[in-house]
């Protein structure tokens, strides 16, 4: 009887997994490079994320974090919420995460900054560091 347990436990845990999509996407200096003096492509980025549909994506190099959570949202609707850090280094990229809130619900988000600037912990600045 304890290995029949085991094994529903197990197809079903399995089938749970089955149905989630993770993604990780460097939008590379959202909404613009200025080094390289280039917009983001949002009408791609709208296509690429459609496309994917993930469940949970994380998201890196987002300079504009306002403009971003306002393209999901106007994009998107009411499917995904949006979760940013506020420190972004010395370049302003923040890191963070878009995720499905019919199968997830953020009860938390915390920084931690000690990993911001490592060569010098003692200095937990929002914006020091070469990475968020």
């Amino acid at each position: 009887m304890k290995f029949l347990v085991l094994i529903l436990l197990f197809v079903l845990s399995t089938s749970a997994l089955a149905k989630l999509k993770v993604a990780s996407y460097n939008i590379r200096n959202f909404d613009y490079d200025e080094r390289s003096r280039v917009s983001t492509n949002k009408d791609h980025l709208f296509t690429t994320i459609n496309q994917m549909s993930p469940d949970f994506m994380a998201v890196q190099e987002i300079n504009r974090a306002q403009i971003f959570t306002r393209f999901i949202k106007k994009h998107f609707g009411k499917k995904y919420g949006v979760a940013l850090s506020k420190c972004g280094g010395a370049h302003g990229q923040k890191l963070g995460f878009v995720y499905n809130k019919s199968k997830f619900r953020l009860i938390g988000f915390k920084e931690d900054l000690r990993v911001s600037n490592p060569a010098q912990q003692h200095r937990q600045a929002c914006n020091h560091g070469s990475r968020p």
